[in-house]
């Protein structure tokens, strides 16, 4: 899942601890010398200039994502990214930074979701008017709490898989339909249920196919339940066997997230503009490997098959993966292809189209 050494961080001894502690911290640092190096980057003039604040760039990104702490702040704050093989993958920071959201709240996976119930008077206030915003006075006295609810975390981790948007659409379209059908049926509502014949021409479904319907709602939905259950490694989500103190970290982990949202927010453009010129320099290293090798044409972007063999295909593949994959850097490099053939069209036409000599004298092929 992640590249920690401890996959289950909430064991790990208090040395260890001190260690992600301190990863994140040296986080923070990273990210700081990468939006100065950044402004520089887009600030220089000069090419060489350029490339050495280019280098830093690469290099900080590269520290970051590949440290413990990027890789516990993750797990946090529940930052998942999937990938084609639906694995779960440290994303790229720039893939990262564009969806870190200012609402979200670093926990502890192991930790219970809490939610409760205020005294009747206070309840009474927030549902008076539910579709405004209510009076902002934080409910901090603990006398205002009536229950605390306390919903086990592995549970609740099944629940965000089902609405998951990176997961199989009609996952969360199951889990949406059976939360619909209990609503309803506690407010004594229900759905307008009709029976699909041949032809698609619907009918109202009578009393035995309503509740034939109801039964495969629930079916449906526990048998989704258990089969995510299924994959969900509980493990994850077992209380510490060894006492480190987490607030600490969630404390850590929370500045970083916020040095990330305002990194987001202030140096997002040159990030952008900076990996476009990275995604520039890979298409045109692409073409110029393609041109070198035999048997193959700069026009027709490769299959993995087509360059692993030569001589540093694999190292050209994995700069291809560590930009989007094969299939993303593909459709960028047919569209350049087509620049480039563009380019060269306009090249011949000049070419073609040349001034004749300002002496006066054609341009004549003579036999010495």
């Amino acid at each position: 899942m992640y590249i920690l050494e401890d996959k289950y961080i909430q064991h790990v001894s208090p040395e260890v601890f001190e260690e992600y502690l301190s990863s994140v911290t040296n986080c923070r640092s990273l990210l700081e010398q990468l939006e100065h190096s950044l402004t520089f980057y887009s600030d220089a003039k000069i090419k060489n200039t350029k490339e050495i604040y280019k280098d830093k760039i690469k290099q900080y990104l590269s520290e970051i994502k590949s440290s413990d702490g990027f890789s516990v702040f993750l797990i946090l704050f529940n930052y998942q990214f999937i990938n084609s093989q639906n694995e779960v993958v440290i994303p790229e920071v720039i893939e990262l930074i564009p969806v870190v959201n200012p609402t979200n709240i670093a926990k502890c996976p192991w930790d219970a979701v809490i939610m409760q119930i205020y005294q009747n008077d206070i309840e009474k206030r927030f549902a008076k008017d539910p579709l405004t915003t209510p009076n902002p006075q934080r409910i901090s006295d603990i006398d205002d709490y009536k229950n605390v609810l306390m919903l086990d975390p592995e549970i609740a981790a099944i629940i965000r898989t089902f609405t998951n948007q990176q997961k199989n659409p009609r996952t969360r379209e199951m889990y949406d339909l059976f939360g619909y059908y209990c609503f309803l049926k506690e407010l004594n509502k229900d759905f307008d249920y009709r029976i699909i014949k041949k032809g698609g021409q619907g009918f109202p479904a009578n009393e035995e196919e309503i509740k034939s319907i109801q039964n495969e709602i629930i079916m449906y939905f526990k048998e989704y339940y258990e089969k995510i259950e299924s994959q969900i490694d509980g493990a994850l989500y077992e209380p510490p066997l060894v006492v480190n103190d987490w607030n600490r970290m969630i404390g850590e982990v929370t500045l970083f997230h916020n040095e990330l949202i305002n990194f987001k927010n202030n140096h997002l453009k040159d990030l952008i503009n900076y990996d476009k010129d990275e995604i520039d320099r890979l298409l045109l290293e692409i073409k110029n490997f393609l041109i070198k090798s035999e048997n193959l044409d700069w026009k027709i972007y490769p299959k993995v098959s087509d360059i692993n063999g030569i001589d540093g295909g694999s190292g050209l593949i994995k700069k291809i993966i560590s930009k989007g994959g094969m299939k993303k850097i593909g459709g960028m490099y047919n569209l350049k292809v087509k620049d480039w053939l563009v380019e060269n069209a306009l090249k011949e036409e000049l070419q073609f189209q040349q001034p004749k000599s300002e002496s006066g004298i054609e341009d004549l092929d003579f036999p010495f």
